[in-house]
């Protein structure tokens, strides 16, 4: 008996190192990971009319506040922020105003480009671009003046840029997403958000992100135009002006 049962065990170890060889799995530790429409955490800007003025990390798995920085004391109606993974950019509309580079350690200002009204930031590699107006700007990070545009619209609220395209949020009607040509200036209207009160717009992976007047954050595709979720935000917050993703992948 005990000899039958060697045997038996002898002959499913062989069957299974036999397929084990067959088989192989492969694994490329060169291939970079997917990134797929989950939760994440997002740097929210909030405006001092609304209450509670600040910067703040939000984690949105778990429905509270990582991190909260003041404001600089000089600026005056926060409107715009977006960071590039190791440094938040801030500005915002009114007289003798800054784009702030904000450390997203402590909240301490890095530096300052003077002279700068901001109602929309965009970070691309070492260049900002911002709206103002009917306007859009490019910089570098140093303040070296790069380029402008003219917009058939003085309502743009937001930009944000996806794979070299420009996409701006307009206050309207129907606070529609617009998709803007750098080189013919033409603006080609992609959907309505019918969001009442439009403030923001970034994107995360293939997605579209604003925030609604309910406050939730909402994630629409970007080639369908369809949403694709909802997430409420569980903060007492009564005037988001910028969201923008933690985690950098736009």
């Amino acid at each position: 008996m005990i000899m039958r049962l060697s045997s038996i065990l002898l002959l499913f170890c062989t069957a299974v190192l036999s397929n084990c060889s067959e088989e192989e799995v492969k694994v490329d530790l060169n291939e970079p990971l997917v990134h797929t429409n989950e939760p994440t955490k997002w740097w929210i800007l909030t405006h001092p009319s609304g209450g509670n003025p600040g910067i703040y990390l939000y984690d949105e798995v778990n429905a509270k506040v990582d991190l909260s920085f003041n404001l600089p004391e000089d600026i005056i109606s926060p409107h715009a922020l977006d960071f590039d993974g190791k440094s938040l950019w801030l500005g915002g509309m009114g007289d003798n105003q800054y784009i702030y580079e904000i450390s997203p350690i402590d909240g301490s200002v890095l530096s300052k480009i003077p002279n700068i009204q901001a109602q929309g930031i965009a970070i691309v590699g070492d260049e900002i671009y911002y709206s103002q107006w009917s306007q859009l700007f490019s910089i570098k990070k140093d303040g070296v003046k790069l380029d402008s545009f003219m917009v058939n619209s003085n309502a743009i609220v937001d930009i944000a840029i996806h794979n070299s395209s420009v996409y701006i949020a307009v206050n309207g009607a129907t606070d529609p997403i617009i998709l803007f040509d750098k080189k013919t200036g033409e603006m080609k209207d992609l959907f309505d958000t019918e969001v009442i009160g439009l403030s923001t717009l970034t994107t995360y992976d293939n997605y579209f992100v604003v925030v609604d007047d309910a406050f939730q954050i909402v994630r629409i595709d970007i080639g369908t135009h369809e949403v694709i979720s909802r997430s409420s935000i569980k903060m007492p917050w009564s005037w988001i002006t910028a969201i923008t993703p933690y985690n950098v992948n736009k």
